[in-house]
């Protein structure tokens, strides 16, 4: 099986504090997975065309073997022969992994193609000062709180002082 190229999931997360450097990248990325997805398309058809070689090839040796022994050979001798037959378990092995790689590399290559679609959202939102008008309203809550609070304690100073001289 040939070497199969994983991302880091880490890599898929969009630094907000970097948009331009994360859009500049993004299609080299994108484009990195998608030919991944394509090689090991390759490599699974190749195995899977191999398993189907293996498979006749077996298929007929054991046909020949089963009519040299003498008798008679049946379709269902030589399937089941053929199922337990070493030489076809492993290519058909070789070619499950391979279809499993390519189903992963082709979710890669969709969670690059979603990134990009993340990429523009959060540019759109950073166009329209999205970042900006939530800090500035964290902020107003803030000074607003703040402000609340001294509010507060000037009441309760104030109603202290004026229980404190009806006491009196």
């Amino acid at each position: 099986m040939p070497q199969v190229e994983r991302t880091n999931r880490s890599e898929l997360r969009i630094d907000k504090h970097a948009l331009d450097r994360e859009v500049c990248e993004q299609p080299e990325r994108s484009l990195h997975a998608g030919q991944e997805a394509a090689r090991l398309a390759s490599v699974r058809d190749l195995a899977k065309d191999r398993s189907k070689v293996v498979a006749a090839q077996r298929s007929l040796d054991i046909r020949t073997e089963l009519a040299d022994a003498g008798g008679r050979v049946t379709e269902a001798q030589i399937e089941a022969r053929l199922m337990t037959d070493e030489e076809r378990i492993a290519a058909h092995r070789e070619y499950i992994e391979a279809e499993r790689n390519v189903a992963e590399a082709e979710a890669e290559r969709d969670a690059w193609r979603e990134r990009g679609y993340m990429l523009k959202t959060l540019g759109d939102l950073y166009s329209a000062g999205y970042w900006a008008n939530a800090s500035l309203a964290g902020e107003r809550r803030v000074i607003e709180e703040r402000e609340g609070d001294e509010a507060r304690r000037a009441v309760a100073q104030q109603r202290r002082r004026m229980t404190t001289a009806n006491r009196q």
